[in-house]
């Protein structure tokens, strides 16, 4: 996925964040067999939604019922900058 491709589906997210994410998203693709459209489309439709177009990185708030499977997003894969 190029630069490009990236913003055209994270509309919001500001071009820093772009730059900061695309090589890592590539990496994910590559680490977890996301080799089909259909397949990067979901992870990205959740890691976008999950992370407010990439401003979040960790989860806030309280404790709740749902706490052993939160904070299991894009972080999680390691989806850090650089």
């Amino acid at each position: 996925m190029t630069k490009e491709q990236l913003k055209r589906i994270a509309t919001h997210a500001p071009d820093a964040r772009i730059d900061a994410y695309v090589d890592s998203l590539n990496r994910a693709f590559k680490q977890f067999n996301m080799s089909t459209c259909m397949s990067r489309v979901h992870f990205l439709a959740q890691v976008l939604h999950e992370s407010g177009e990439l401003q979040f990185t960790r989860e806030l708030g309280d404790s709740l019922p749902c706490d052993p499977w939160r904070g299991r997003g894009y972080a999680r894969v390691e989806l850090s900058p650089g």
